[in-house]
């Protein structure tokens, strides 16, 4: 589920495809690695009593870690909400057992589909291009009485429809492509290619290339891009005999991964 929607609370916005807290401004609010996933468990389960062991265990799987460094993370997200020691209006610890989100939670949809979609059908019928059913009606009812063949002028009058309206269509399809790719230029200029910097500052270099490698889709050269990516990743080559051999990579403290 949240690899589909995004979640609102209290004038914040949590993208956990982006991995980045919003503010109600759009600002972003950088967020170390482990704190943002406490940050998404918890909002994931608003309102539920969330066990600090089992919280740890999905923070920090596969790794034997102090309960300070969870109170930690709680603490720098009750910084960044603004909460004072006395008030409770986005975490709740129960001494002894765990912690509860108690913001009301809103999942929407993920801006990324909301921002991409294309142009409604019902826009266009509207005030743009007739619909080839209507289309055809007026031609119909275009030709005069006195005409001596009428059979022999609408199917030309059709055909005529049908070319208006593949134009018209043509071109909502090249606004609606163009936008795409501007929102996500925007996208990867603005956001991701800055979170891959805090991430290396970070020292989270398997979450700073992949997201590198979502904003290389949108965006072939960033000055920023270029000067931290050798940071995190290399280049080489790997000859092997026969040719043709496939490479796999996992991640060096994945342990347990593919």
């Amino acid at each position: 589920m949240s690899a589909q929607v995004v979640y609102r609370f209290n004038g914040f916005r949590l993208d956990p495809v982006r991995r980045l807290l919003f503010r109600a401004n759009g600002e972003p609010i950088p967020l170390k690695p482990k704190v943002f996933d406490t940050l998404l468990y918890l909002v994931e389960r608003p309102g539920v009593l969330v066990n600090k062991q089992a919280l740890l265990e999905a923070v920090w799987p596969h790794v034997v870690v102090e309960e300070n460094n969870l109170n930690k993370a709680v603490s720098t997200l009750r910084h960044v909400f603004g909460e004072t020691r006395d008030e409770h209006r986005f975490i709740v610890t129960e001494p002894g057992r765990g912690y509860r989100f108690v913001a009301h939670v809103e999942a929407v949809p993920a801006e990324s589909a909301i921002s991409m979609s294309g142009v409604p059908v019902s826009r266009m019928e509207a005030g743009g291009a007739p619909t080839t059913a209507s289309a055809t009606a007026a031609a119909q009812s275009s030709v005069p009485p006195s005409q001596p063949h009428p059979t022999t002028v609408q199917p030309r009058k059709r055909s005529l429809v049908w070319v208006a309206a593949a134009v018209v269509l043509a071109g909502v399809a090249a606004v609606s492509w163009t936008a795409q790719r501007s929102a996500a230029a925007r996208w990867a200029r603005e956001e991701a290619i800055p979170e891959v910097a805090r991430l290396v500052d970070a020292g989270d270099y398997q979450a700073a290339f992949a997201l590198a490698g979502e904003a290389r889709k949108s965006v072939a050269k960033d000055p920023l891009l270029e000067r931290v990516t050798p940071l995190f990743a290399a280049t080489f080559s790997v000859r092997t005999t026969p040719a043709g051999a496939d490479v796999y990579v996992r991640a060096y403290a994945d342990a347990d991964g593919d």
